[in-house]
């Protein structure tokens, strides 16, 4: 998959998650491939996607993946912001489409 961590980013996710330096790849590749992207997201989430975009411009790719958003900028993953609790609770699932999928069949 070849995701490229900046010192930045490697900084955030050992602080944040607290996993050790080897793990950091790890972590932001299955970030990358199974985090959800923030149209799948509840409306809580989005809005607070929409005001990093209004602030930083939508050159950010962002994902939600395990209670933290992932920001990458093509394949380089930039910084991992936290989620806030009352962003958390829309934890199960995170995704309404992938929930009204299951319901109907």
């Amino acid at each position: 998959m070849a995701v490229i961590i900046s010192r930045h980013a490697e900084h955030r996710v050992r602080g944040r998650l607290g996993v050790p330096k080897r793990a950091v790849l790890g972590y932001a590749e299955r970030a990358y491939a199974k985090g959800l992207a923030p149209y799948e997201c509840g409306s809580l989430i989005r809005k607070l996607i929409n005001t990093k975009i209004a602030t930083y411009g939508d050159k950010f790719t962002y994902k939600i993946y395990n209670g933290f958003v992932w920001c990458f900028d093509g394949k380089i993953l930039v910084t991992v912001l936290l989620l806030k609790n009352k962003h958390k609770r829309r934890r199960k699932p995170y995704a309404r489409n992938k929930l009204i999928q299951d319901t109907n069949g």
